[in-house]
């Protein structure tokens, strides 16, 4: 049994919450009972998360060698290049989610998107 499911009534329940999830014309129909996540995730959603996953990969191995090393000029040294990997993924999946939605919002709302992520790394870097 999946651990994401629809009920009948089309909204969804992980362990007793309930969940709307958005459908793009020609998605599977989570009026049937047991249809999973898998069939109802958008492409891009699924490349947005495994990003973050091997982000979240990434992170947690630096946090491992940290405490294989033992000494703090090493776990600085593993920080320091764990620190690039932050804002490659923030822009990463703003991009991938920027290009999921192009076809349904205007050029302008994308440009406020990316000018507030600018001010994120502006920010970040300061």
């Amino acid at each position: 049994m999946p651990l994401f499911v629809f009920s009948k009534d089309g909204s969804s329940h992980i362990h007793g919450y309930s969940l709307s999830v958005p459908r793009k014309k020609g998605e599977a129909d989570p009026q049937k009972e047991g249809v999973s996540l898998v069939d109802v995730v958008d492409e891009v959603v699924n490349a947005m998360a495994s990003v973050r996953f091997v982000s979240s990969l990434l992170e947690l191995t630096g946090a491992i060698l940290m405490l294989r090393l033992g000494t703090a000029e090493r776990a600085l040294q593993v920080n320091s290049l764990l620190a690039l990997t932050g804002p490659v993924v923030l822009v990463t999946v703003t991009m991938l989610g920027i290009a999921g939605l192009s076809d349904s919002i205007s050029w302008w709302r994308i440009v406020v998107i990316l000018v507030g992520v600018g001010c994120i790394l502006l920010g970040a870097k300061g």
